[in-house]
């Protein structure tokens, strides 16, 4: 995936063999519900569609507004995915209530339930000063707690921190931010975090040896896109 929405022209299409279109019920939507970028991403991959052997488009119908409405570009044959490899049994359960009439055909590969979703409880905040601060503490103290139970799990690219919107997710970085006097982490919004890949040199830590940890909006977010997830919802008061 591309961060910048766009296509690396230095690719020869002569080169491809074999292509796979990740989140292609994004780029495959409605066209009147595309932005100009997405607009642009579509025509370029169909480009390279033409000049490729073979095509493969991965799909997660669940975060699709209407399924039915997409269309691929060429003649396409179905495999549905039933098995979830990465996730836990714990996981792949609770998300049974977005899958609609699929929901009884998606198992886990691992029988390990995995842990459970710890919650963290406080008195409600009298202010927005006072529920800043509060956040960002329980938030903090989240993170130290992660680390010390999955020491051998890197922070860097595996953390997602979300929250309900991206102004919010804004006020949050900056104040863990403030509270990280040892630098140790390098705090970024969804779309910067999308533009390190793993496997290089950036995988374990950013250049200058801080962890990036994703905070932004839940909007920013389709699914399990990092090993650890945390939410920062605030949903009972």
């Amino acid at each position: 995936s591309y961060a910048d929405d766009t296509v690396d022209a230095s690719i020869a299409p002569s080169e491809l063999r074999f292509l796979v279109v990740d989140e292609a019920h994004h780029i495959y939507e409605p066209v009147a519900k595309q932005s100009a970028e997405k607009k642009h991403l579509r025509s370029a991959v169909n480009d390279l569609i033409k000049h490729s052997a073979t095509v493969v488009f991965c799909t997660d119908m669940s975060q699709a507004d209407r399924p039915d409405s997409i269309r691929f570009p060429i003649a396409v044959t179905r495999v549905q995915l039933r098995q979830v490899v990465r996730n836990s049994r714990r996981v792949v359960e609770a998300s049974m209530a977005f899958l609609g009439a699929e929901r009884g055909n998606i198992e886990a590969y691992s029988d390990q339930a995995g842990p459970p979703l710890i919650p963290y409880i406080f008195k409600p905040c009298t202010c927005e000063t006072s529920r800043q601060q509060t956040y960002t503490a329980f938030v903090w103290q989240a993170m130290e707690e992660l680390q010390a139970n999955y020491s051998g799990l890197p922070m860097h690219g595996n953390t997602a921190i979300l929250v309900p919107t991206s102004a919010w997710a804004a006020r949050l970085r900056t104040a863990l931010r403030a509270k990280d006097h040892a630098h140790k982490f390098d705090f970024v919004d969804a779309r910067t975090g999308a533009s390190s890949l793993a496997g290089t040199t950036q995988s374990a830590s950013v250049g200058n040896g801080q962890s990036q940890i994703i905070v932004d909006g839940v909007d920013a977010f389709d699914g399990m896109e990092r090993s650890v997830h945390g939410a920062c919802m605030g949903l009972i008061s």
